[in-house]
């Protein structure tokens, strides 16, 4: 009698499980719709991750700069070969530059560390706000986007001074002797922080400009943000919305802003629902699934109760006969 109330509460347990979840298969569209909201949540999160990545590897390098700019190891290394080789620079610094050009004091680009960069070799640059703006004010700088060519650069830059000692930076006694420099490509920012979340097959996204719209970085297949730019909703903060947005339809919209030196920008990630559809229907088979799987163990359950039942009756019966 005890096995058959403990088989009759596990039948009853469940029964109510299956219940829940045929409520919840029957009730899919409500399930369907917080599925998307917390897709959209985790792309929030995503976005502004990729955002503040990137700025703080730019932040990095420019104290990274400054770092270097307070050694009198500046004044002996020698960089003039354009060798490639960062390896003096990392053993002294946990860092995050991967590219290094001096500047004297006339603005005459004097040294560097990477062939990649041999042609910034005699230029001057006296009249760069990346040159300027550090020598009158002592401080480093971030210049926003820069181009050179094709390529599209973010310029860091620190003032160096004459140092014969480690001392506090900045070292206004000493004599201003030009401006150490780093270049970081933005295809290079790509990589490390956009590319390994994207999902080209799901994902489209912008990086612009805030301040003039410019399209800086995009998708392969979306259009420039000042063709687009009424079809997505105007927010100075965070976008986190479902919009209706070009051919995609319904549209996870979300956004981020990064502030670099004097230029804001702001990292879009578009995501339309018909490209989820296969996240939402692994959720609707698994909950058929479970569903299936609890239904087939209450059959079995049943079945057991039933064998059960019949098996005490003809044991009842047979003690009848005997009494008898």
């Amino acid at each position: 009698m005890k096995s058959n109330k403990l088989l009759v509460i596990i039948l009853i347990s469940l029964i109510i499980i299956a219940a829940v979840i045929l409520t919840n298969f029957l009730s899919f569209s409500s399930i369907e719709k917080t599925i998307i909201d917390q897709i959209r949540n985790s792309q929030l999160i995503e976005t502004e991750n990729a955002a503040n990545r990137i700025e703080n590897h730019v932040l990095r390098v420019k104290d990274e700069l400054v770092t270097l700019s307070k050694f009198p190891i500046m004044e002996t290394l020698d960089i003039n070969k354009c060798s490639g080789d960062m390896r003096i620079i990392h053993e002294k610094i946990e860092s995050n530059i991967d590219s290094l050009l001096r500047v004297d004091a006339e603005g005459n680009v004097i040294e560097c560390s990477s062939e990649d960069f041999s042609n910034y070799i005699g230029l001057n640059i006296k009249n760069k706000d990346y040159f300027k703006i550090p020598k009158e004010s002592n401080e480093p700088y971030i210049a926003g986007m820069v181009r050179q060519g094709a390529s599209q650069q973010i310029i860091v830059s620190a003032p160096l001074f004459e140092t014969v000692e480690y001392t506090p930076y900045p070292n206004f006694k000493g004599k201003f002797k030009g401006v150490l420099m780093s270049i970081i490509e933005l295809n290079q920012l790509y990589n490390l922080y956009l590319h390994p979340f994207l999902d080209t097959d799901k994902n489209f996204f912008l990086l612009i400009n805030v301040d003039t719209d410019e399209t800086l970085l995009k998708s392969e297949y979306i259009d420039e943000f000042d063709l687009i730019k009424d079809q997505i909703p105007q927010t100075r903060d965070g976008l986190n919305v479902i919009a209706d947005f070009d051919d995609f339809g319904d549209t996870i919209i979300t956004s981020s802003n990064l502030i670099l030196g004097p230029e804001t920008w702001k990292l879009i990630v578009l995501t339309p629902v018909k490209n989820v559809g296969a996240d939402i229907a692994s959720v609707q088979k698994r909950h058929f699934f479970s569903l299936g799987f609890v239904i087939i163990v209450i059959i079995a359950v049943f079945i057991l109760l039933i064998s059960l039942y019949k098996s005490k009756e003809e044991v009842q019966s047979k003690l009848d006969k005997a009494k008898v």
